[in-house]
């Protein structure tokens, strides 16, 4: 047992669950009330103590900061693709694509996330997050696909801002309210985009996917 801050921290022998049981509990109560209607009291009334909470988390937006990047995917899968021999940077990036549009863990959590993404400080805290993190990410597909001349992009970091906000902003907030008619006609406008910066991303493979997702969020909606 530790004090930190004047909270007693009792340690754990599994630190890995007590993170995992935070942000389960923490997600379904921003899904369930809003994260602003959400309190770090609200979150240790389920079953968490306080000193357990603040010794992995500074504050409720680094717990939410934290379901978001969850939600874009784990980090080891991105390593491991990156990792993938025989395959091309084009090739890797659309197969991390189509591995988050096709995670069912993923669909779920945003078929119960409508309303948390119509709160509008919701959004601006998930954009801040993907441009922060998932940039980063796509920019390296890029660079790497510059290099063995699967891409030929100029602008590396307004494309990769370009690819995250269409698949980790638009389709993850905002294809709740739209028909099946305006999203194909939204992912065609950015395929263009994408294929006119030197990174020619839509495939039959990856567009399925995008309709597929699509339904499965909008059937809920």
């Amino acid at each position: 047992m530790v004090c930190k801050g004047g909270v007693i921290i009792v340690r754990n022998r599994n630190p890995e669950k007590t993170v995992e049981k935070i942000l389960h509990v923490s997600r379904d109560l921003f899904f369930e009330k809003g994260y602003d209607n959400t309190t770090m009291q609200d979150i240790i009334d389920q079953g968490l103590s306080k000193g357990a909470i603040y010794h992995h988390f500074k504050s409720k937006r680094e717990i939410f900061e934290r379901i978001m990047q969850g939600i874009e995917g784990d980090n080891n899968c991105v390593i491991s693709i990156t990792n993938m021999r025989d395959t091309n940077a084009l090739e890797r990036l659309k197969e991390l694509l189509y591995i988050r549009l096709t995670d069912e863990e993923k669909i779920k959590l945003l078929q119960k996330a409508k309303t948390l993404f119509e709160d509008p400080k919701v959004f601006g805290e998930l954009y801040k997050v993907n441009i922060k993190y998932t940039t980063e990410q796509i920019k390296e597909f890029i660079n790497q696909g510059n290099e063995d001349s699967s891409m030929q992009c100029s602008y590396v970091e307004e494309t990769a801002e370009l690819i995250t906000l269409f698949f980790s902003v638009w389709i993850g907030t905002s294809i709740y309210d739209v028909s099946q008619e305006e999203f194909r006609k939204k992912v065609e406008y950015y395929s263009m985009l994408f294929q006119n910066s030197g990174v020619n991303l839509m495939d039959e493979r990856l567009y399925t996917a995008l309709l597929t997702y699509y339904e499965k969020i909008a059937k809920v909606a």
